[in-house]
């Protein structure tokens, strides 16, 4: 994990190249909150399905420190969050309906958090399932498939795919 917290800067070729495309991870995966001292509470996946500065990306403006861990806003066993100002009666409400969201999370100080893959039925990474999300969006091309069996020369395939 320290590696996603990492720079690019210095190192091989390989390790720049890692960086370049670890942005990609992070759109398959999401935490199993255990004591939520290695998730982002804003910028990671972990309660729900996206992070939630999109969902709440009026209530993440207004945060003091958005790269804070989850561990850092659940204080004496409730959700807490340092604003920059009072909130408004709409930002208010908006809190309230996070809090409602955040209801059924609890950490446990004994158990570490856990990534798993959402693009994969095992919940494991796996560089096929990352390369079909970024190509068809999850979902299998009957097509491309038919295509890439053909004889025809590669880059006619190429070409094909291009086009469909």
């Amino acid at each position: 994990m320290v590696f996603f917290y990492s720079t690019g800067t210095g190192g091989s070729q390989f390790w720049k190249g890692l960086h370049k495309v670890k942005h990609l991870f992070k759109w398959g995966a999401t935490f199993k909150i255990g004591d939520g001292k290695l998730c982002r509470f804003w910028e990671d996946c972990w309660v729900l399905e996206v992070p939630l500065k999109i969902l709440y990306t009026d209530l993440y403006r207004l945060v003091r420190n958005p790269n804070c861990f989850v561990n850092e806003c659940w204080v004496d066993h409730t959700w807490w969050v340092d604003f920059k100002r009072s909130l408004s009666v709409y930002d208010h409400e908006r809190w309230l309906g996070l809090l409602h969201t955040l209801n059924d999370c609890a950490l446990t100080d004994n158990k570490a958090d856990c990534v798993q893959w959402a693009l994969d039925k095992k919940k494991q990474f796996t560089t096929k399932s990352l390369y079909r999300f970024l190509t068809d969006r999850g979902i299998c091309s009957r097509v491309a498939g038919f295509i890439w069996k053909s004889r025809v020369p590669l880059k006619i395939k190429f070409f094909s795919l291009a086009v469909t």
